[in-house]
C-alpha cells in the first residue's frame, strides 16, 4: 500500500516542478504588445448611428413649426450614440419626435402650478420608446411585448420589440415592427380603381376591364409588412482596439403603395462609419430594393420616379401602362423616387443633433435613404386646414464618428443622465486632429449616387478623409505597467509550485531509501 502512494506523491511533485518550469518561462520570455480594450483606445472618441424603417413628416404648406419637431413619426427606430465620456441607446417601436413625448415635461416644468398638483409630476415614461441608461442606471431596457398602435385611425401599427443598450463597452438599440397599413379614406379608391382597369385592358383587352371590381384596399396609401432597424457603436475587432466602428441598418419588408398597385419586395438601407483617428476614416452607404412592380408587371424606380418594364409585351402596352401609372399619380396628388445613398460633403463633419428628423442634419449628408414617397390631403374643410403633404422615405439609415489620433487611458465614466429627446440636444464631434468642431449648420440632404436598372439593385457611396496618428506616454505607461504585474504574477506561480514540490521530497511525504533494520 505504501508503494502506491510513494509513486503518486512522486509524480505530483514532478508535475509541480514542471508547473514552475512553464510558469517560469512565461515570467522571462518577452510577451509581445499587449492590446487592452480600454487604454488602446482613442483618448476622445464618439460614434452615432441611428435608422429607421418608416420615416414620416406631415407638414402644411407654408406653415411655421413652433416647436422644434411638429409632426413627424419614425417606426420603428432605433439611435445609438457611444463616446469617450457618453453612452446612450433608444429604440422606439413608435417615434413622434420629441414634441410628444415631451409635453408632460414642458407642463410640469413650464406652466406655473402644474409642478404643484400632486401626482401629475413626474408624468410617466412615453410607453413606446426605450431608453438607457435609464433614469436608476440600468444599461439595459426592452419593451414589454407586442401591441397595436393606432387601431382604427389612418395609421396602424404592429409593434413587436425594443431593445436597447448602453456601457462603457458599446451601444445598441434593435427595434421591430410587424406591420403597418396608412390610409387616406376614399380619397385614393376612384383613382386606384382607374388604374387598375387601364392595366387590364392593356394586357387583357375589354373583357379583363370589365371583370375589374372596387376593393376595399383601393383606399390604403400604403402598407408594409414587417420592419427592423438597428444600430451599434463599439470597438468590435480586438486585433483593432482603436478602431470604432458605427453601423445603422433598417429593412422595410412588403411595401404596398396606392391600393397596392405598386409593390416592393424589399428596401434595406446600410450605413456603417469606421475610424481609428489616424488611418483615413472610411464611410460606406448603401441601398438595396428588390421586387419592383406597379399593377403586377416588372418596373424600377430611380431618382426620377418609377417606370414599368413589362414582361416581353410590346411597346403600346407598356406605354398604356406607364401613362396610366403617370394619371393615377396626379389623381392622388402623390409621387415615388429612389434617393439612393449618399456621401458626406465633408468628412468631419458632425452630428449637429441627436435627432431621426434629419439624418443630414444628424450625419453631415452621409446616410443612406430608400425610397422617398409622398402624398397630399386635402384639409380645407376642418378649422385652420389646407393642403398637407404626407412626406414618407422608407428605409433611412446614417453613421457618423471621430476619434482623436492620441491614445490612452480614459477616466471614469461619468454618471449619465436620459438621452436628450430627439431634437432637444446637439453633440459635437472632435475632428480629426483633436478639437471639438461646432455642429455642421447644413441640414438638406443631397441625392446622388447611381442605380442599376431591374427587380434588384444596389446603390453605394464611400467618403474617405485623412488625419494624423501619434501615441501619449500614459498609454505606453500603462502598458508597461500591465506587462510589470503579469510577469511578477508568473513569478509567484513559478516559486508556488516549486516550494510545493520541494515540500513533497521532504521525508513527511517520502519514505526512507534504506530498508530499516529488524
Amino acid at each position: 500500500m505504501r508503494a502506491p502512494m510513494s509513486a503518486m506523491v512522486q509524480w505530483v511533485r514532478r508535475l509541480c516542478f514542471a508547473t514552475s518550469a512553464v510558469c517560469l518561462v512565461a515570467a522571462v520570455v518577452p510577451s509581445g504588445a499587449h492590446a487592452d480594450p480600454v487604454s488602446d483606445r482613442p483618448t476622445v472618441f464618439v460614434g452615432y448611428a441611428a435608422a429607421a424603417a418608416i420615416h414620416q413628416q406631415f407638414d402644411k404648406v407654408g406653415g411655421v413649426a413652433a416647436t422644434a419637431e411638429p409632426i413627424y413619426t419614425g417606426f420603428p427606430e432605433a439611435l445609438s450614440v457611444f463616446g469617450n465620456d457618453l453612452s446612450s441607446g433608444r429604440a422606439s417601436t413608435y417615434y413622434p419626435g420629441a414634441t410628444v413625448p415631451g409635453l408632460g415635461g414642458i407642463g410640469c416644468n413650464q406652466v406655473p402650478g402644474v409642478n404643484q398638483i400632486p401626482g401629475l409630476c413626474p408624468v410617466p415614461a412615453y410607453p413606446l420608446s426605450v431608453t438607457v441608461p435609464t433614469t436608476d442606471g440600468k444599461t439595459d431596457a426592452s419593451s414589454t411585448g407586442s401591441q397595436t398602435i393606432g387601431a382604427g385611425g389612418p395609421l396602424t401599427i404592429t409593434a413587436t420589440s425594443a431593445v436597447a443598450h448602453a456601457d462603457r463597452v458599446y451601444a445598441s438599440a434593435a427595434a421591430e415592427n410587424g406591420g403597418a397599413k396608412q390610409g387616406v379614406g376614399a380619397a385614393n379608391a376612384a383613382a386606384v380603381l382607374a388604374f387598375r382597369k387601364a392595366v387590364a385592358l392593356a394586357t387583357g383587352g375589354p373583357l379583363a376591364a370589365a371583370k375589374v371590381q372596387a376593393d376595399a384596399a383601393d383606399s390604403n396609401s400604403m402598407t408594409v409588412g414587417g420592419m427592423q432597424a438597428t444600430s451599434r457603436v463599439s470597438f468590435p475587432d480586438p486585433k483593432t482596439p482603436a478602431l470604432l466602428v458605427a453601423t445603422a441598418q433598417s429593412v422595410a419588408n412588403g411595401v404596398d403603395l396606392l391600393g397596392g398597385q405598386i409593390h416592393v419586395n424589399s428596401v434595406t438601407t446600410t450605413s456603417v462609419y469606421r475610424t481609428d483617428g489616424v488611418s483615413p476614416p472610411v464611410h460606406d452607404n448603401t441601398v438595396t430594393v428588390s421586387g419592383v412592380t406597379a399593377g403586377g408587371q416588372p418596373a424600377v424606380i430611380d431618382n426620377n420616379g418609377i417606370t414599368v418594364l413589362g414582361a416581353n409585351q410590346g411597346k403600346p402596352v407598356l406605354d398604356a401602362i406607364n401613362n396610366a401609372l403617370h394619371d393615377l399619380f396626379v389623381a392622388t396628388g402623390s409621387g415615388l423616387r429612389l434617393v439612393n445613398a449618399t456621401a458626406p460633403s465633408d468628412g468631419k463633419a458632425p452630428p449637429a443633433a441627436l435627432s431621426s428628423e434629419s439624418f443630414a442634419a444628424a450625419c453631415g449628408k452621409g446616410e443612406a435613404d430608400g425610397l422617398q414617397f409622398f402624398q397630399t390631403a386635402d384639409a380645407n374643410r376642418v378649422p385652420n386646414g389646407g393642403i398637407f403633404y404626407l412626406n414618407a422615405t422608407i428605409g433611412s439609415a446614417c453613421t457618423d464618428a471621430s476619434a482623436s489620433p492620441q491614445r490612452g487611458l480614459l477616466p471614469e465614466l461619468p454618471t449619465i443622465p436620459d438621452l436628450p429627446p430627439v431634437g432637444a440636444g446637439s453633440v459635437a464631434l472632435p475632428d480629426n486632429s483633436g478639437s471639438v468642431a461646432t455642429p455642421a449648420a447644413d441640414t438638406g440632404s443631397a441625392a446622388g449616387g447611381t442605380a442599376a436598372s431591374g427587380s434588384n439593385r444596389a446603390a453605394t457611396s464611400k467618403q474617405a478623409t485623412t488625419g494624423s496618428g501619434g501615441r501619449t506616454l500614459g498609454s505606453l505607461e500603462a502598458s508597461f505597467g500591465r506587462n510589470v504585474a503579469d510577469r511578477l504574477g508568473w513569478l509567484y506561480f513559478a516559486f508556488t509550485f516549486a516550494f510545493v514540490a520541494l515540500c513533497l521530497g521532504t521525508r513527511l511525504f517520502m519514505p526512507a531509501r534504506l530498508p530499516r533494520h529488524r
